[in-house]
């Protein structure tokens, strides 16, 4: 009888290997996962993405440069006079890594300037759990990649969130799992059922309760000093709004509509255009253009990335050549 017992467990832990080797395979193969986007992590700006990554999640396609952005090549040349675009946020103009890479709101922009005729070089440095302090530390640190327009993608937390220093998370991972099961339980799985750590970016949860006077303060400071760091170099200085629309935000709309309204009285001080695409937005379902309320879905990045656009050629650049 024991070596039909042993022969029993020996034909259960063969299967359960056949079994989980199936899991394995079928996860990176059809799934992507066990190769997540990997951060590298910068103490003036917190984590962004390690450059040089061409990944296919979750049946959509995620790259990013030479230099970490969510965008095609940067191609620095002092000599090429094409036009030049740099966009600067937190997840929601990265994209999320559910949403193709040629769907994103900064890629939809540069496709529709190309479809009008204005071929533009448009950069994506964007990085998940941002906030308005991190991309200044960003571009402190990296500069402005020769663009003729820098343009901070905020919503509506953005106004009153702190710097958001790197902590390990499966969210931002610095290396990839040990295996495609163990990214799924830890990533996706575990969040749901034991509910142990945010299902979004830290950005998203970096805001409790309505916005404080002081946070707010030293928010618009740091605009500020991204405003005049951005055209002390030489570059046009825009604001593009995405309003969040998730019930965090809403329990206190009247607190976020003011702090909004302060920056809008701050930019028209200094002549600083905002592109608030909140009215575009309003005659849409949040379901239509979100994901979760503050990730936009293709849809969403489509009417955001026409928004821009469309305010972008009523607003053209002086000719250089």
């Amino acid at each position: 009888m024991r070596p039909n017992k042993y022969r029993l467990w020996l034909t259960c832990l063969v299967a359960f290997c056949g079994v989980a080797a199936c899991l394995e395979l079928g996860l990176r193969l059809i799934l992507g996962l066990g190769h997540p986007v990997l951060f590298e992590v910068n103490p003036s700006f917190g984590s962004f993405p390690r450059p040089n990554q061409h990944l296919h999640r979750f049946f959509v396609d995620i790259a990013t440069n030479e230099y970490g952005m969510r965008s095609g090549p940067a191609a620095l040349d002092s000599r090429d006079p094409t036009y030049r675009i740099l966009f600067v946020g937190d997840s929601v103009s990265y994209g999320t890594t559910y949403v193709d890479q040629k769907d994103i709101l900064v890629e939809q922009i540069g496709t529709k300037l190309r479809e009008r005729n204005f071929p533009a070089v448009v950069l994506n440095a964007s990085s998940p759990g941002w906030a308005p302090a991190n991309e200044l530390g960003y571009l402190t640190q990296r500069g402005l990649y020769a663009a003729d327009l820098v343009v901070l993608v905020y919503n509506t937390q953005d106004l009153a969130q702190r710097f958001t220093s790197y902590h390990p998370s499966a969210l931002t991972p610095l290396e990839n799992p040990s295996c495609a099961i163990a990214e799924l339980w830890f990533r996706y799985l575990q969040p749901r059922i034991l509910r142990s750590t945010p299902e979004v970016d830290p950005g998203s949860t970096g805001v409790k309760g309505p916005p404080t006077a002081a946070d707010e303060t030293q928010v618009l400071q740091t605009i500020e000093d991204t405003r005049k760091f951005v055209t002390d170099h030489g570059a046009r200085f825009v604001i593009l709004f995405s309003p969040a629309r998730m019930d965090e935000v809403r329990q206190f709309q009247s607190d976020w509509d003011l702090a909004l309204a302060h920056l809008k009285e701050w930019a028209q001080q200094r002549e600083v255009p905002v592109i608030d695409m909140t009215a575009l937005g309003a005659a849409h379902s949040v379901a239509e253009l979100y994901f979760d309320g503050i990730h936009l879905r293709p849809a969403g990045d489509r009417l955001f990335a026409q928004g821009f656009v469309d305010w972008f050629l009523a607003n053209p650049p002086p000719r250089r050549f």
